[in-house]
């Protein structure tokens, strides 16, 4: 064989592997992939005409406790998380706990994206920086909303809380909000405060 033929030969193997191979890349089964942030809106689900929501309110010792409330639903999951919130800063029915958030705040807006990170803009009529709360007190208001929310729909995985359209680095000097909150359970008390 000369050495034209035998490079004629590597080059037509060469062309039929490689032709073999897009052949496989093509019909293959695609691959699940992992969920990645993508900026859509989360896809509407169907649910009933009301939800019975746990509400969490800081109490007692520092922790926050369930209030079960029968909470109207319906139509999009931003829709029933804003209802949610706003029974949430309508305060407690019990008499020992507390409202998370002082009386003036209110939803701006709520966007769930597809990698279940929900987006709660509040309102505040004055600069949220304004808010002298300690730590503790701090950490109540956060988890009570991000508690309330995770706890009780299963698409949200994590809340990023935004005041008057934007991320502050805290709400009161204290607690990192720059960063998706996830469920802090340990904070939940078990019980009646």
């Amino acid at each position: 064989m000369s050495r034209r033929s035998a490079a004629l030969f590597v080059a037509g193997v060469l062309l039929f592997t490689l032709a073999l191979v897009a052949f496989w890349w093509w019909r293959r089964e695609p691959q699940e992939e992992t969920a990645q942030p993508t900026g859509r809106p989360f896809v509407e689900r169907s649910v009933d005409a009301s939800l019975v929501a746990d509400l969490y309110f800081p109490g007692s010792g520092g922790r926050l406790y369930a209030e079960s409330r029968e909470v109207a639903a319906g139509g999009r999951i931003e829709e029933q998380i804003s209802i949610l919130i706003n029974e949430l800063l309508r305060g407690p029915e019990g008499i020992s706990l507390y409202p998370p958030l002082p009386s003036g705040v209110e939803v701006a807006g709520v966007h769930l994206l597809a990698d279940g990170i929900a987006y709660i803009d509040l309102t505040l009529p004055e600069d949220p920086g304004a808010l002298s709360w300690g730590s503790k007190r701090e950490i109540l208001a956060v988890y009570s909303l991000v508690d309330s929310i995770v706890l009780n729909f299963s698409e949200v995985e994590a809340v990023i809380l935004l005041w008057n359209g934007r991320q502050q680095p805290t709400f009161a000097g204290h607690l990192d909000t720059t960063r998706p909150l996830v469920a802090n359970r340990a904070l939940l008390a078990p019980g009646t405060p």
